[in-house]
């Protein structure tokens, strides 16, 4: 499913002459255009950095029937052998689903499709019994991974879209320490990994406003992962009231909110993806609680309060 961007690189790539330029690669996967930005001197390796994504594209999509999540969904009750990816991605998934007492939970396989928010276009508002119906399949503690094999429950089904580009940047993290690569920006529709400096400066990162064109707030930052999610994207809008694209798994109903923009920094890709998700579930002062106790960086609006907590405070700009 197509998205735009939600975090912003900002100010040119050219610099002056003594200053490294930069080069701007464009890809789409995981449905969504995928933005590299490399060294000049090191753009050969974009093409692989777009490969690492393509490959768990291919293993999490939920409608390849080929694919790791669709052969787990079609063999629920019983172990599936899957690539390591799989495993290991379906591994941090339960570790932010145990972080969050649930708010964030792959199993909510069976909702998505439901309300049609995997495919574009056709998102439908379905009769309540049918929600209730299907949200008795969702509870990430019978989901078990033993080594490359997973287990979910009877009747589950799973989805990784909440985690797979946080993921895909962590496994991109490792191999650019492999290459030597030493400072980078790679934006994946709302989730980022900031390598490095921009000749001795720290990147500038701007987050969409909800409220219009334009910077909710400019980040400031290095060596860091940072994912937005938003209700203003992806949506459907009865009378007033907008259902995001974000399910709360407990309620088995998206959320509503007038306007809600979540920004999670963390030091791994992983986990800014998954709690961008659960600290959209979680509301204001249970995700300023939790995101405190995590020690991670969050910039949020829920309907009109603007939220940002001391760690992420030393990241935003001061308002000019």
């Amino acid at each position: 499913m197509r998205r735009v961007f939600l975090l912003f690189l900002i100010a040119s790539l050219l610099g002056c002459n003594n200053s490294i330029k930069y080069t701007k690669h464009l890809y789409f996967t995981m449905g969504t255009v995928l933005e590299i930005t490399l060294p000049e001197n090191e753009s050969q390796y974009a093409d692989s950095i777009y490969t690492i994504f393509k490959r768990l594209d291919y293993l999490f999509h939920p409608t390849n029937p080929s694919s790791d999540v669709s052969r787990i969904n079609k063999n629920s009750g019983r172990w599936v052998h899957v690539a390591k990816e799989t495993a290991d991605c379906i591994k941090k998934s339960l570790i932010v689903s145990r972080l969050t007492d649930g708010d964030f939970d792959i199993t909510i396989g069976k909702l998505i499709q439901l309300w049609h928010f995997e495919q574009e276009g056709k998102y439908t508002i379905p009769p309540e019994d049918s929600i209730n119906k299907y949200r008795v399949f969702v509870d990430y503690r019978k989901v078990k991974v033993d080594g490359d094999s997973v287990f979910i429950g009877k009747g589950q089904s799973i989805t990784l879209s909440g985690i797979a580009k946080g993921y895909a940047l962590d496994l991109v993290r490792e191999h650019l320490s492999k290459w030597g690569i030493k400072s980078c920006i790679i934006n994946a529709g709302g989730d980022m990994l900031i390598l490095g400096e921009k000749n001795g400066n720290k990147w500038r990162i701007g987050i969409q406003s909800p409220w219009e064109n334009g910077y909710l707030k400019v980040l400031d930052i290095k060596n860091k992962f940072v994912a937005t999610s938003g209700n203003y994207v992806r949506y459907i809008k009865k009378q007033d009231t907008l259902f995001t694209h974000i399910f709360n798994p407990l309620t088995g109903q998206p959320l509503e909110y007038k306007k809600l923009s979540v920004t999670v920094i963390a030091d791994s890709g992983y986990l800014a993806d998954g709690l961008a998700t659960a600290l959209s579930v979680l509301g204001k002062d249970r995700a300023i609680k939790l995101a405190d106790s995590l020690n991670v960086g969050l910039v949020a609006v829920y309907d009109e309060d603007t939220v940002i907590n001391s760690l992420a405070s030393l990241y935003v700009e001061p308002t000019r």
